[in-house]
């Protein structure tokens, strides 16, 4: 994979190496060695000591990390790790890195205090396990028991008509009360959550284990999440959600009473902020603030007792720990999150040069429509790679021709993002407004 990905942009650098002459000189040492390194895993003359590995070079994490793993190998070179790169992307800021580290004087090692958890007795073990299977079974016994009932009442009906009715009847009280149900344990069994420590396999540790298992199983969680009715399913739970606020993540908060989402505020899918978290034989609750105009990225993690002011952004895969606060309009990003520049709620940036309208008479009895059966000669799987048409059944066709020179935006997970080359902006054409 990391030769595909350096084979990817070796073409793409052939012409940037030949203009390297009039750059600064490579000094001596260690910046020397690691630009011999670079330019032989990226297959150029030479590489500038000022050069942005992401921006200038057009690297990406695999080649990077490709680097690093060279770099490990020389014994006459530091030790470079993923973090050293994006905090330092060139040569020369590298290499002034790696120096000051080395410099600096070794500290002796203060061990990290360790939590020993407390281990539960055999009885406690025994009746938690004991407790959870009889609330299964319980749970159990009554769902089949009024389902034996509904089955009764509605074979009492006479006719198929009287059948159907009930049948509906008896559907939608059933959704209401499976949705009902997690919300009225919950207030019932917790009330209201606060940060606390609940040790594991205790009789509060089972009233949590309920709570949980009931919260995230309710039918309401699994068909509204990203629309409104979610946020109020939250809310009924305790959460405090502002206005407008959109979550995509099937990650069910427990612990809602201290989960805090401030209006307008954007939470991509696959992210988690349960408000609880598992830690030395304990169970530990905190809070999860989040301002106005937020944004998560996708796959995030927001430990306990974080949060993030107003307008703040957390880009994808990326983890706040226990204890850090993203101030108002900063963007973070990695593990632990750091402040980075890149913003991740910026729509996708298109560049568009030479664009050319005109007007394509169509016969009108053709029905041509937009879609891979829609195109003509000359497309590659079935997408045309220079024009985007929009097509009417009656009338002109008007169009949108865009160039080569049209780049579509970088996506990716990790890395300062880099445009792509010119010669590579296949794959179809970034959407047109037409008026």
């Amino acid at each position: 994979m990391v030769g595909k990905s350096v084979e990817a942009f070796t073409a793409d650098r052939a012409e940037f190496s030949t203009g390297l002459d009039g750059c600064a000189g490579l000094a001596n040492g260690t910046e020397t060695l690691l630009a011999e390194v670079l330019a032989d895993i990226v297959h150029v003359e030479r590489v500038s000591v000022d050069s942005h590995f992401f921006d200038d070079l057009g690297a990406d994490s695999l080649v990077m990390a490709h680097f690093c793993a060279r770099v490990r190998k020389r014994a006459d070179l530091p030790s470079v790790s993923m973090k050293d790169i994006y905090r330092n992307p060139t040569i020369r800021g590298l290499a002034a890195a790696l120096a000051d580290a080395s410099a600096a004087p070794a500290d002796s090692p203060v061990p990290a205090p360790v939590e020993v958890a407390t281990p539960a007795s055999t009885w406690q073990y025994i009746l938690c396990g004991t407790l959870q299977f009889l609330f299964f079974l319980g749970y159990a016994y009554g769902a089949a028991l009024v389902s034996s009932r509904v089955y009764e009442w509605i074979s009492a009906s006479s006719g198929v008509t009287g059948i159907y009715l009930r049948s509906f009847l008896a559907g939608g009280a059933g959704f209401l009360v499976l949705c009902a149900l997690p919300i009225l344990a919950k207030w019932l069994l917790i009330g209201r959550w606060k940060p606390q420590q609940i040790r594991i396999w205790s009789l509060g540790y089972v009233r949590f284990w309920i709570v949980k298992t009931l919260v995230r199983s309710n039918p309401l969680a699994f068909v509204s999440f990203g629309s409104p009715l979610y946020v109020l399913y939250l809310r009924a739970l305790g959460a405090k959600i502002g206005p407008g606020v959109a979550i995509f993540s099937r990650a069910v908060p427990v612990c809602t009473d201290l989960l805090t989402i401030g209006a307008g505020t954007v939470i991509r899918k696959d992210s988690f902020f349960a408000c609880y978290r598992a830690h030395a034989g304990q169970i530990q609750t905190g809070p999860v603030t989040l301002g106005r105009d937020v944004f998560i990225g996708e796959k995030a993690v927001l430990d306990i007792n974080t949060s993030m002011r107003d307008g703040a952004q957390l880009g994808h895969a990326s983890a706040l720990y226990s204890g850090q606060a993203v101030p108002a309009g900063e963007r973070w990003h990695g593990s632990p999150a750091q402040r980075t520049e890149l913003n991740y709620a910026a729509p996708g940036r298109v560049l568009r040069r030479h664009l050319v309208l005109c007007v394509l008479p169509v016969p009108a009895a053709s029905g041509r429509g937009v879609g891979p059966a829609a195109q003509g000669p000359g497309t590659e799987h079935g997408r045309d790679q220079r024009a985007g048409v929009l097509c009417r059944r009656t009338g002109p066709l008007p169009c949108a021709l865009l160039r080569r020179h049209t780049r579509r935006p970088a996506v990716r997970s990790y890395g300062p993002p880099r445009a792509q080359p010119l010669h590579r902006a296949g794959h179809g054409i970034p959407a047109v407004r037409f008026p």
